[in-house]
């Protein structure tokens, strides 16, 4: 179910219609506000099948982070040999005949050679072939990858037609205001937090625990927090997935402080506000480098 960006499914609906449809594109947007959905239905059509069946499709190809084999976690970055292992792929024809789709998720996550990898490919793309780059931010990619994809940025889908569509879906009034105040405009986010009751009891948890570092001393703030630094000893990079979901939360909970959504920390002025919003975006783009997240965190907690 796609929701929102209605002008960017018309161009790829009368692009597919029309024959016109490229061979490279990149969807840039937010986390959760539907790239992964908005691929997966073009995909679906060029592939002439349906997108719930999508995984089990000779012609689809889904990349992502490989997860560790000695640790169970995922790596920090898409390796060359995922991206060779995706141009030798690409080289053999359609099993089915009507095309091949990728989608590369994260992709400013590709490291350097991975990235001139993927190049070669993009420079000489497979006949019926569709490449789909998902990013957060496509200043992270090579200029020569940009340069070769045609981009659309998706933007945030308005309170009404998302609480409209959980409606739809069978949410009663309450649960669909509840999640449409936390999905802040980003439809995945929306789907995930009413398929999953857990989701919006994590979110809960997540605005307690904030607003109560509001009132404590620094020293009580980074107590409350010790569950999420983990020990010593313990490798950073396993927390800063929770980290980044716990960041994420805290950043819609003061953007809604900021559009008068909520007002229980009437001690902050607005440029307290944006300067806080700030410090967060900085450690959300911080979490994916070798930092430990402890000093991240307590430069936000300053201006708490």
């Amino acid at each position: 179910m796609i929701i929102g960006h209605d002008r960017i499914v018309k161009f790829f609906d009368n692009a597919i219609k029309n024959g016109g449809i490229g061979h490279a594109y990149c969807l840039v947007g937010s986390h959760g506000i539907g790239k992964r959905t908005l691929a997966n239905y073009i995909s679906a059509q060029l592939l002439q099948t349906e997108a719930s069946k999508l995984h089990t499709n000779p012609d689809y190809y889904y990349l992502e982070r490989a997860t560790d084999e000695k640790t169970g976690k995922l790596k920090k970055e898409i390796s060359v040999k995922q991206a060779r292992d995706l141009r030798e792929r690409l080289h053999s024809s359609s099993w089915l005949g009507a095309g091949q789709a990728v989608i590369i998720d994260e992709a400013e996550l590709l490291n350097t050679e991975a990235s001139n990898a993927l190049l070669k490919i993009l420079e000489e793309p497979p006949k019926k072939s569709i490449i789909f780059l998902l990013t957060t931010d496509d200043n992270l990619l090579l200029p020569t990858i940009r340069s070769r994809c045609q981009t659309f940025y998706l933007s945030f889908v308005s309170d009404a037609e998302i609480g409209e569509s959980l409606k739809t879906l069978g949410a009663d009034e309450h649960t669909a205001g509840e999640i449409v105040k936390m999905a802040w405009g980003r439809p995945g986010r929306a789907i995930e937090a009413f398929n999953d009751i857990l989701v919006r009891q994590n979110y809960r948890d997540e605005i307690t625990r904030v607003r109560n570092l509001i009132s404590q001393p620094f020293y009580g703030k980074v107590a409350a927090l010790e569950d999420l630094f983990g020990k010593k000893d313990e490798d950073h990079i396993s927390k800063r997935d929770q980290w980044k979901a716990v960041l994420d939360i805290w950043q819609m909970e003061f953007r809604n402080i900021l559009f008068g959504k909520s007002d229980w920390a009437k001690k902050f002025t607005q440029t307290q506000i944006v300067t806080i919003l700030d410090k967060i975006k900085l450690a959300q783009d911080l979490m994916g480098k070798n930092i430990n997240p402890r000093l991240i965190i307590e430069e936000i907690l300053f201006k708490f």
